[in-house]
């Protein structure tokens, strides 16, 4: 994904996502994060969700692009943060929880499976997830920065073949119910 490696593709995502506050995803997601427990999060970006993430969560940063991991630097200089590619997820630790907000749709589905399986062992026992996606049909193409959307049984096909309890919540992040929130444990 060379689109987060060039700096005039990371300044558009940036003011694309500057009106950001993630009103709708936390109400669904905090209550659920009980006990400060160890978050690794997948594709922190410009760290929009690290605020709320640290009420939380003990929580790691993560991207493959070094340019939101320099910025992840100077604005979050106290969390841990780590390069890592949210398909291979070459990494050994173990968490309670991993998150991430609308990163795993620029994978195509068998890089999906393939990540979930890894995710897996990122986990400790009795571990969880919680991804968001758009939701909708189909995809597109911006530079080379792949979409992708998905409907509630399509994620609930492909996170049950890797976990157990899966549960899916429809919730307006830009229109109504364009968003989905899967929640999963091991």
């Amino acid at each position: 994904m060379a689109y987060y490696e060039d700096k005039a593709s990371v300044e558009e995502y940036l003011r694309q996502c500057l009106d950001y506050d993630g009103a709708a995803l936390y109400p669904l997601l905090a209550p659920r994060l009980g006990g400060t427990p160890r978050l690794l999060e997948l594709g922190s970006g410009p760290g929009n969700d690290l605020t709320f993430l640290q009420q939380h969560c003990d929580v790691t940063a993560s991207d493959l692009s070094d340019a939101f991991l320099q910025r992840l630097a100077r604005q979050y200089p106290a969390v841990p943060r780590l390069k890592l590619n949210a398909h291979t997820l070459d990494h050994a630790e173990q968490y309670d929880w991993l998150f991430s907000n609308k990163v795993l749709h620029h994978l195509n589905e068998e890089q999906l499976k393939e990540s979930l399986t890894r995710q897996k062992a990122l986990l400790s026992p009795g571990g969880r997830i919680a991804h968001t996606f758009w939701q909708g049909k189909g995809g597109f193409i911006h530079d080379d920065l792949t979409i992708r959307f998905y409907q509630p049984d399509q994620l609930k096909a492909l996170f049950e073949q890797a976990f157990n309890s899966v549960e899916i919540f429809p919730y307006a992040d830009v229109d109504a119910e364009d968003s989905l929130l899967v929640l999963a444990q091991l």
